[in-house]
C-alpha cells in the first residue's frame, strides 16, 4: 500500500476541497481510502490571522508537493546515499 499526503481544505459548506492536481500513477476507476486529520485548536477557536496563515501554509505546501511530485515522476531524484555528502557530523 502506498500513501500520498497533501493538504486539503474544508469549504464553508463542509465539503472537502482537494488541490487541483493529478495523481497520474493511481489506477483509474479504483477505490481509495481517505483519512482526514484535523488540527484541534487548544484554546477552543482559531482566529482570523491563524486561519490566513494556515491558508498560506496550505498554498505553499501544495506548490512544494507539485514540484516534488513532478521531480519524482520525471526521475529527478537524489539517491539517499548522496543526501549526506558534504555534511559534517559530530560523531563524538
Amino acid at each position: 500500500m502506498k500513501a500520498y499526503e497533501f493538504p486539503a481544505k474544508v469549504t464553508r459548506d463542509g465539503k472537502l476541497e482537494l488541490p487541483d492536481m493529478r495523481l497520474e500513477n493511481l489506477p483509474n476507476n479504483s477505490v481509495v481510502r481517505v483519512i482526514v486529520l484535523i488540527e484541534e485548536p487548544s484554546d477552543g477557536g482559531i482566529d482570523e490571522d491563524e486561519q490566513n496563515e494556515d491558508e498560506e501554509d496550505i498554498e505553499s505546501a501544495v506548490d512544494s508537493f507539485r514540484r516534488s511530485w513532478y521531480e519524482a515522476q520525471t526521475g529527478q531524484r537524489i539517491p539517499l546515499s548522496k543526501l549526506w555528502e558534504g555534511i559534517e557530523t559530530d560523531a563524538g
